[in-house]
Order: structure tokens, then C-alpha cells, then sequence
């Protein structure tokens, strides 16, 4: 069953290329949805899919890269809006 998750990651993840990272994690899971940098220094997603494919884009997005560091991701269910692709918003 499909779910909508919001999730917000903190830590080094803006100028890091950290959204094309949640961007190709999404397209290898499935995940449809978005990523966009906030003004805080955040990076916001919105994601669908199942829960346990949820679950472990979080947990690689989670890993970052060499230069991405995410300190912590906060994550809350949302109402399902069927997106049909996944965006890197600009």
C-alpha cells in the first residue's frame, strides 16, 4: 500500500549536491515525489511508496555522501497526492 511521507533532512545537505543524491536514491526505489532546498538550510521531500521502500530510500538518503553530511531526518505522514515522477524542484 502506498504512503506519503514528508521528510525534512538537516545537517551540510545545501551546496552538496544533495538533492540529485535524493533525486537518483528516488528513481532507484521507485519513490514519486519531490526535493527542494529550503531557506532554513534544509532539504524537503516529499515521497510515496510503499512503507518498507520508504523506509530504505530514508535510510540510504540518510547516508549521504562524502560531502553531504545529514544530521538528522524528520519525517511525518502526509495525505497521498499520487505524484506521477520524481522532481528536483529548483
Amino acid at each position: 500500500m502506498k504512503i506519503h511521507l514528508n521528510i525534512t533532512f538537516l545537517g551540510t545537505v545545501q551546496g552538496v549536491f544533495f538533492r540529485k543524491l535524493v533525486s537518483e536514491y528516488a528513481h532507484e526505489f521507485g519513490v514519486k515525489g519531490f526535493v527542494v532546498n529550503r531557506g532554513d538550510g534544509s532539504v524537503y521531500v516529499e515521497a510515496e511508496a510503499s512503507l518498507p521502500i520508504l523506509e530504505e530510500f530514508i535510510l540510504k538518503s540518510k547516508k549521504g555522501s562524502e560531502s553531504a553530511h545529514v544530521e538528522n531526518a524528520i519525517v511525518e505522514k502526509g495525505d497521498i497526492k499520487n505524484f506521477e515522477e520524481f522532481k528536483i524542484v529548483l
